[in-house]
């Protein structure tokens, strides 16, 4: 028998501008907008109970690297709540082959991939799930 071992940690694996390595996550049970972020602190960003509407800016990280990989995870506090992403300027959000959520759905998680493109110094999202 084969066995397998599965973990999400994944420090050490992002690599950041200065050598370092993103920590697992940050959790944060709601923030006023807009959020500010910052790819070089964590892999995936994850916001829970979430009580007002919410603008995710673009990364604060000076030098994201080609590749990095972020996650955002959003749940609600039981009332829908609007999600506006920033677009169109470095280091903010470009949809490849997905759509952006606009809204929470009442107490369900939402998870939002993305992979940093260092050509096009954007964030493109690439992967969009919601709890069913």
């Amino acid at each position: 028998k084969n066995s397998v071992s599965l973990t999400t940690d994944v420090s050490g694996i992002l690599p950041t501008a200065n050598g370092g390595a993103n920590a697992t996550a940050v959790a944060t049970a709601s923030v006023t907008s807009p959020l500010a972020w910052d790819s070089s602190a964590y892999a995936q960003y994850a916001l829970t109970a979430l009580a007002n509407a919410l603008t995710i800016n673009a990364d604060a990280n000076a030098a994201p690297v080609d590749g990095q990989k972020m996650t955002f995870r959003f749940k609600d506090n039981g009332t829908a709540r609007a999600l506006t992403w920033t677009t169109g300027s470095a280091k903010s959000f470009r949809v490849i082959g997905t759509t952006l959520p606009t809204t929470t759905v009442v107490n369900k998680i939402v998870y939002v991939g993305c992979t940093y493109n260092a050509a096009d110094s954007r964030w493109d999202v690439i992967a969009v799930g919601q709890e069913v």
